[in-house]
């Protein structure tokens, strides 16, 4: 029988909320933990065939590789050591190129191109100068960024073999062992269950609300408000339908009742919340929440983070699995079936019989990686083709196209969700197709013996509502109800429950704004469409699952359940830290390390996916990202001052304005006071006619008295401040003419120079690095300026505009922007398109990709160009 997971077993039998264990229940679980923790230490025994490779990186670890000068390329296959051409994408002229895959091992090392023969690097042309070498790739497309190592012994140049592998960089280690330490600090030997969301009861206050600027009680029939002790730090979540621009969401008092603080103000319009999360503020003892009686009293809940390990763990699998991505040895796959004579069509997994093709079948799990080499073509195939366990056809990765040979060498694929069996096919004119798996078995793979489903938390269930299937608005309808799921970082969900309802579907995926992404099964009026634990694959960029029923249906159990590892990690835990601390010396140049980001919206959109973030997680830094939408980094326009416009304000876009970095707290009061006139100046139709108290606020928030001394200098110094500041700035032509040496705030030179001023006085070691625009063909006076501050400090630039091609180039191409995803054959005839039209919808922000592909290629070009800064 099996046993139950720790929340049943704290809710006791019958379920209830007052927590009554049953005695057998916990006997069961805590005999089913040992068993598990024993069946984690049965590591496999191919783990010993590696040891000698695990040894030779726990020396890097400890007593650190033998870096060589960085190379500008590395080989992707067998290459002719002579001529220059093209390699991982670049044409060769005189380049450093580490040759790593040669036909004859032998040849393999580092060479210096040239139109003859090439030569054997100096660095590395002798028989010592090869083991425990490593060296850094800085250019390519594959390549890029990678660190490649030899344990190689050579005692004869030429004959010996060199074997070059690709490894996990420091920093990578580094930060993959902060979160390893943080998930050990977490884990308890046996743990409780608590509930997600323990509802506040309110006692409710009629005839009045709280005004929201001076917690002051405000006498109003229709409203009534609650108050109710608080703890500093506990996260409180609230979900209902607010009203009036005299109250706020919360009301926050401190010690005496005294005013302290409020969160969300309110407008004359109703807003509808939904678990939306506050942190209870430094100096705060009760909280307020006031609402419109007619709108039905709130829910006020504290969250509390559960210490079941389900969750942890489930964070911990995704690291074992990168730490596993470091030390692993892909080896050749062993096909299950091969067929000669045929190929398998893409589109439905059918066997084509074909005299010149041959395919294989090679057993796979969904999530690892495999890697595929070889030399593909013809538009019926596709370079993997997707089976599940039964046989079943599931997709297909990369369409092949016909006359054209398409060659792979090691290209990562991703094994989806439902996966058993990956199908490769190829023309036997053009050579065997390999694929290769993982030869380490990572701790998370031994773990699937013992793996259980557990329930993901819920929000609290919304009356009167549902998700609509095609646009994953919340429709109003009596006799309906919906939840909402957290399945941030899950590769897929499993639904339970009876639903019914042509608008509604079994589940439906928003983003991190709560925008619609897909939805799954689509359900008809009339008809009970009945799920058990039907699987929903979760997409990239999900991070709520949504799930409606109507009233007959309330007393079945609905529920959206997640894989993940109940228990005995704890053990395993302790080891992977100490494999992680062998093999990092001191952490990396960057992790640990904090940092802010300044910016306009190019580096402020995307959230979780918003470039400075995903540098943050690839290098294992705390960054703030201060980068806000409309922002300048000047406070006016020098050359446009008047008397009626001591700013120089004229023409400037309003945003540009009232979010400038550099401007005073008094000049955005000045702006406030002033609003009237100041408004006339500016251009922008949605400017506000009249502008709030709370405006006033926000407009302070941008200046650099808020905004860099009060949050990142001080005791609150940052280790690196990136300035990623210039779009927003290129109105007039001083952008580059005012003077590299310039102190004038009214021009975007004096601007940044005034703002780095300010972070040396309070730290002359600073570390200040200059973020280039992602293009300089149409807006070069960007560039330009941004390289005049780099000449003119000696500081590091990190030049997008040269590495990431996105210039006014223009391709043929058939594909299209789709709600932000890219649909390469959207249209029946190609067109031509720029280059940045075809990696951002809106050609200016680099989010508009949902997909997360354009923020996560610029995030590449930083991460790689950071690893030559220290």
């Amino acid at each position: 029988m099996p046993v139950k997971t720790p929340r049943a077993i704290w809710r006791g039998n019958p379920p209830s909320n007052a927590h009554q264990p049953e005695p057998q229940d916990i006997v069961a679980w805590a005999e089913d933990v040992n068993g598990n923790i024993a069946n984690l230490q049965e590591l496999p025994d191919n783990v010993a065939s590696v040891e000698a490779r695990t040894a030779a990186l726990e020396s890097i670890g400890a007593t650190g590789s033998l870096p060589r000068a960085a190379v500008a390329l590395a080989t992707m296959g067998n290459v002719t050591l002579s001529g220059e051409q093209t390699i991982d994408g670049t044409l060769t002229s005189a380049s450093d190129v580490l040759v790593r895959a040669q036909t004859d091992p032998a040849q393999n090392g580092l060479y210096t191109t040239a139109s003859g023969a090439w030569t054997r690097r100096a660095d590395m042309a002798a028989a010592g100068e090869f083991v425990g070498a490593s060296v850094f790739v800085t250019d390519g497309t594959a390549n890029l960024g990678a660190t490649f190592y030899t344990g190689s012994v050579v005692s004869t140049v030429g004959v010996d073999p060199v074997v070059w592998l690709r490894t996990a960089n420091q920093s990578a280690l580094g930060a993959l062992g902060l979160r390893v330490n943080e998930v050990a600090a977490d884990i308890t030997p046996l743990t409780a269950a608590a509930s997600y969301n323990n509802p506040i009861v309110l006692t409710p206050v009629l005839g009045s609300y709280i005004t929201y600027d001076t917690g002051v009680v405000t006498a109003n029939a229709g409203y009534a408000y609650a108050e109710f002790a608080v703890t500093v730090g506990d996260v409180l979540k609230v979900s209902g339908i607010f009203y009036g621009a005299a109250v706020a969401l919360l009301v926050f008092r401190g010690a005496g009742g005294a005013f302290h603080s409020y969160v969300e103000h309110q407008t004359n319009t109703n807003a509808f919340y939904d678990g939306y999360g506050v942190a209870v503020p430094e100096g705060a003892v009760t909280c307020t929440v006031s609402w419109l009686q007619e709108n039905g009293e709130p829910i006020v809940s504290v969250a509390v983070v559960e210490q079941n390990l389900a969750e942890i763990q489930l964070r911990l699998i995704g690291d074992v699995s990168e730490i596993k991505g470091a030390l692993a040895d892909y080896k050749r796959s062993t096909p299950s079936d091969r067929v000669e004579g045929a190929y398998l069509r893409y589109s439905d997994g059918e066997v084509q019989p074909v005299g010149t093709f041959t395919y294989e079948m090679h057993s796979v799990e969904a999530g690892e990686e495999i890697l595929v080499s070889g030399t593909f073509t013809g538009t019926s195939t596709a370079v993997v083709v997707w089976f599940t366990a039964a046989g079943g056809y599931l997709g297909y990765f990369q369409q092949n196209t016909s006359g054209v040979n398409t060659e792979l060498v090691d290209q990562s694929v991703i094994v989806p969700v439902g996966a058993a069996m990956a199908g490769i096919s190829w023309p036997n004119a053009l050579g065997e197709a390999t694929v290769k798996r993982a030869s380490l078995t990572s701790v998370s793979e031994v773990s699937k013996a013992v793996s259980r489903m557990h329930v993901i938390p819920d929000s609290v269930d919304v009356d009167g509502y549902y998700i609509s299937r095609t646009s994953g608005s919340k429709v109003e309808l009596a006799g309906y109800k919906y939840r909402r799921y957290d399945v941030a970082d899950l590769d897929a969900v499993f639904v339970n429950g009876t639903f019914s309802g042509s608008a509604t579907a079994m589940i439906v995926f928003t983003d991190a704004d709560d925008v619609f992404i897909s939805s799954l099964n689509a359900h008809t009026t009339g008809v009970d469409s009945v799920w058990v634990d039907e699987p929903a694959p979760v997409p990239s960029k999900a991070l709520y699952g949504y799930i409606t029923w109507a009233a007959p249906y309330d007393g079945v159990a609905h529920t959206v359940s997640a894989n993940s590892i109940d228990t005995g990690l704890a053990e395993t835990v302790t080891e992977l830290q100490q494999a992680v601390a062998d093999l990092t010396v001191a952490g990396s140049t960057w992790a640990g390390k904090t940092g802010v980001w300044f910016g306009t919206s190019i580096p402020a959109g995307g959230g979780s996916y918003a470039y400075p973030a995903l540098v943050a997680d690839a290098l294992g830094m705390t960054i703030h990202n201060e980068a806000a939408g409309g922002s300048a980094a000047r406070a006016g326009v020098d050359s446009l001052k008047t008397v009626s416009d001591p700013y120089g304000w004229d023409g400037s876009f309003h945003r540009a304005v009232t979010r400038s970095l550099a401007a005073t707290l008094a000049e955005m009061q000045y702006i406030y006071d002033n609003w009237v006139t100041v408004r006339e100046l500016l251009t922008g139709d949605d400017r506000p006619v009249t502008l709030e108290p709370s405006d006033l606020a926000e407009m302070q928030d941008y200046s650099y008295e808020k905004r860099l001394i009060e949050r990142h200098l001080g005791e609150n110094r940052r280790d690196v401040y990136f300035f990623d500041h210039g779009h927003n700035d290129r109105a007039v032509d001083d952008i580059v003419t005012a003077g590299a040496d310039t102190r004038n705030r009214f021009t975007y030179l004096g601007a940044i120079n005034f703002l780095i001023d300010l972070i040396l006085n309070d730290n002359p070691k600073a570390k200040i690095i200059f973020i280039g625009h992602y293009e300089n063909a149409r807006k070069e006076t960007i560039s330009q300026a941004q390289d005049l501050l780099a000449d003119y400090w000696d500081f590091p630039i990190i030049r997008c505009w040269e590495r990431l091609g996105w210039t006014q180039q223009t391709v043929l191409t058939k594909g299209e922007w789709e709600s932000g995803v890219w649909n390469p054959t959207a249209n029946a005839v190609a067109a031509p398109k720029e280059l940045t039209k075809i990696w951002m919808p809106d050609d200016l922000h680099p989010n508009t990709d949902i997909s997360g592909g354009a923020t996560g290629r610029i995030a590449e070009v930083i991460i790689a160009q950071l690893a030559h800064i220290v």
